[in-house]
């Protein structure tokens, strides 16, 4: 039996079908799918919930919101760490659509 995984992806879009290069949704879902991998590789994290919101019409860099919820008990500085990652993540925007192209996420 294969280990669980601790990434749980989930978007509120229809991912599959839509264009990467221009479909916020599933840009998002690519963007909190690395945000969330970087984020457990910190040490005290043992879960990560990312969320994103963004608006028709605003840059795909710049959400309207963006959370980021840690599950452990990370001390504050890894709780900052995790918030930069989050950062990180949305700025490579264009390389999540690239990985998109490429099918190196799971479209649920």
């Amino acid at each position: 039996m294969s280990a669980p995984t601790k990434v749980h992806p989930m978007s509120l879009e229809a991912a599959c079908g839509k264009n990467p290069l221009g479909h916020v949704g599933k840009l998002n879902h690519g963007i909190a799918w690395d945000a969330c991998e970087a984020i457990l590789a910190l040490d005290g994290v043992e879960g990560v919930t990312v969320r994103l919101l963004s608006r028709i019409g605003r840059p795909v860099d710049r959400p309207v919101a963006a959370q980021v919820e840690v599950a452990g008990v990370p001390d504050p500085e890894t709780l900052h760490e995790a918030r930069r990652r989050l950062v990180a993540a949305v700025a490579d925007w264009r390389g999540a659509s690239q990985r998109l192209v490429e099918g190196r996420y799971e479209l649920v």
